[in-house]
């Protein structure tokens, strides 16, 4: 399951619906890469229009989980990743 993508579409205040509508894809697509039934290899292309849709890094769709586990809120606003970790951080 791809938490992350549920915690943002959430946070943008938008239905899955209203997210494949503006990304152009389908719903049932969309829903399945929130799930994590598709999209295991999702092309650059449809990355590109969700991150576009729900304002992140496009290149969360291919890194680890625990690399994207901030919520939208929460991440650097240049960077759309998440703030680094550590002593006075």
């Amino acid at each position: 399951m791809r938490q992350w993508l549920v915690e943002t579409r959430k946070a943008a205040g938008k239905s899955q619906q209203k997210v494949a509508d503006e990304a152009g894809i389908s719903q049932s697509y969309y829903a399945g890469l929130e799930t994590g039934i598709r999209g295991s290899r999702i092309n650059p292309a449809i990355a590109r229009k969700l991150a576009a849709v729900l304002d992140f890094d496009w290149t969360w769709f291919y890194e680890e989980p625990a690399d994207r586990s901030v919520p939208v809120e929460a991440a650097d606003a240049e960077t759309g990743r998440p703030p680094a970790a550590g002593p006075g951080a």
